[in-house]
């Protein structure tokens, strides 16, 4: 047997073991590659579960309530109050008592977790004048209610712009609420029919009209950074409710 005949034989010898090693431990590592991708794919729903049971969901509404609530009938939570305006509402309340009223934004937690470093920002106009308003607050607690009044001193009708509340839930997932106003454009062609001595003619004569709508959306922070709307909240026109209590 020379050299080349004896490289060759070496060859198909470890060729032939290779292949009884991969026969051998073949199922050992398919069996190890199942176990880790199924354990990672557990985690990963588990985690994603637990994100979900953790979401707070606020109800938002409107009401014209005194300015000061006294009582829970209208539900146990807090009253945030705009510093550059309270010392002249309290000067409403002395004159009119409960009889002084004004507008509120009412921010519900109906679910039963916490929503942590709630940041809320409202924005209202008032005879062209924009009035801005952030509050924090550290956490809000399961069935609590925040009131947020908008009216200025003396004002009877404010018009809400922008509200918006930003919230980590137990799960430490970020959660945005945002509404706001939007202007809608609409373009109506109008015909106007004259006579004249040769022929009768149409003029066309578009006119824009606008109306306004209050979107609003909730959103999801995927990564902490990347908005996601998880769904948008519906409207209708000629459409109101009232509390039966």
């Amino acid at each position: 047997m020379n050299d080349f005949d004896f490289i060759l034989v070496a060859a198909a010898v470890s060729k032939t073991t290779n292949y009884n090693y991969i026969h051998d431990y073949l199922p050992l590592i398919t069996a190890l590659v199942t176990f880790i991708l199924t354990s990672v794919f557990s985690i990963v729903k588990d985690h994603q579960r637990s994100k979900k049971d953790s979401r707070v969901i606020f109800n938002i509404e409107r009401k014209r309530i005194p300015y000061h609530i006294e009582d829970q009938s209208y539900g146990w939570g807090r009253q945030l109050l705009d510093t550059r305006y309270d010392s002249d509402h309290e000067q409403y309340v002395e004159d009119y008592g409960n009889r002084y009223i004004v507008e509120h934004i009412v921010i519900k937690n109906i679910t039963s977790k916490t929503a942590c470093n709630v940041f809320i920002k409202v924005e209202s106009s008032y005879q062209n004048e924009l009035i801005k308003r952030n509050f924090l607050l550290p956490v809000i607690s399961s069935d609590e209610t925040i009131y947020i009044p908008t009216s200025l001193p003396g004002a009877t009708f404010m018009t809400d712009e922008y509200l918006s509340v930003d919230y980590r839930t137990e799960g430490n997932e970020r959660m945005r609420y945002i509404e706001k106003k939007i202007r809608l454009h609409k373009v109506q062609t109008l015909l106007e029919s004259f006579f004249s001595r040769v022929s009768q003619t149409q003029n066309k004569k578009k006119v824009k009209k606008t109306s306004e709508k209050y979107k609003s959306t909730l959103y999801i922070y995927w990564l902490h950074f990347i908005r996601i709307p998880l769904f948008r909240y519906k409207d209708t026109d000629f459409f109101k409710w009232v509390h039966i209590k």
